[in-house]
Formats: C-alpha cells, structure tokens, sequence
C-alpha cells in the first residue's frame, strides 16, 4: 500500500514552485532566480506565514559568505526546511547545495540582512510583503 505521509509535502512543493514561476512573482526579484539572488526574500516572505527561522547554508570554508537563505520550521518533529524547491529535510538540502554549487561541505548559520547587504542583495520590507501577498493569493497556506 502507497504511503500518504509525504503526499501534502509533495503538493505543497509543487504548488509553490507554481506560484513562485509567475511574471508577477519573478518582478519581485532583486536579481537572479529563486535560488540565486532570491532566496533570501523567499525565505522571509515565508516565514509571514509560517513562522520558523531564517537560517544560512553556504560553503563551508567562507566566513561571512552567503550562499543560500532558507526558512527552519519544525515539521512531524523535526526540523526541515523551505527554499524554491519546497519543504525538504536538512540532508536533502544539503546534498542539493553540495551537488548544485560543488561544494564538498556546507556551513549553516543564523540569518544576518546585513551579510546580504554587504553583497548587495537588499530584501526590502516592501518586496517580502509583496511576494507574501503573492503567496497567499495562490492559494498554497490552504492546502
């Protein structure tokens, strides 16, 4: 018999890369896509709705580097966390950072905005608003 418990997670993912692949969603990017450039405002117009904590994987051999933002929040009793491709578990997600950017290692630290500015990857109050707007108009919190 086919188990259900991953079947919201899956609907939820794909939903959500649905919303976030709109002409309406992609204006609201600083630069980049999702997952390059913007992560971090993705990450923050989450967390409006869902709580959690802003949290950083990058390489593990550059302080002060900002490579990837996510969203932490607890699900079935244990951490996972939210980018472009959905919710995931925190090997997922580090398999994925560590095949996509060919890292051998990934360092995880709490969110700074001013790590972001410095790179000059601004999320402005305005812009996570907007793409939280965005969101809940899709309709993926009412899965």
């Amino acid at each position: 018999m086919k188990s259900t418990v991953h079947e919201p997670v899956t609907t939820f993912n794909a939903s959500l890369q649905a919303a976030l692949d709109t002409e309406s969603a992609y204006r609201l990017l600083p630069a980049g896509t999702w997952l390059e450039g913007g992560c971090a405002l993705l990450a923050v117009a989450l967390q409006k709705w869902v709580g959690g904590r802003l949290v950083t994987v990058g390489r593990e051999t550059c302080e002060g580097v900002v490579d990837h933002v996510v969203l932490q929040v607890d699900l079935q009793g244990g951490p996972c966390f939210m980018d472009y491709d959905g919710v995931q578990t925190r090997q997922a997600l580090e398999d994925k950072v560590c095949k996509e950017w060919r890292f051998e290692a990934v360092s995880w630290g709490d969110f700074d905005a001013a790590m972001l500015e410095q790179a000059g990857v601004p999320v402005s109050a305005l812009q996570s608003q907007a793409l939280s707007a965005e969101l809940l108009g899709s309709g993926i919190f009412n899965l």
